[in-house]
């Protein structure tokens, strides 16, 4: 975890914020997107939310996940 906080505080904050609005454009540029339809037929689009910062998960947390994916395509392959 220590190389990540160093990483960021290298980086600092107006850097971080640039990187994060490049990634936005990318994912909108790309149709990382969805539409929500709130009233009528039109509905605004959306990119796919995304937090600028990584979050560090740990080896227990991460098995945690894996059984919930296999579990959610396996139900999805019944479908």
């Amino acid at each position: 975890m220590e190389p990540l906080i160093s990483s960021l505080g290298e980086m600092g904050l107006d850097q971080l914020n640039i990187s994060h609005e490049i990634a936005r454009k990318l994912l909108l540029r790309h149709g990382a997107t969805f539409r929500l339809n709130d009233s009528g037929n039109k509905g605004s689009e959306r990119i796919l939310s995304f937090d600028p910062l990584p979050r560090v998960i740990g080896a227990s947390e991460w098995l945690e996940l894996e059984r919930g994916q296999i579990q959610r395509l396996e139900v999805i392959d019944y479908f």
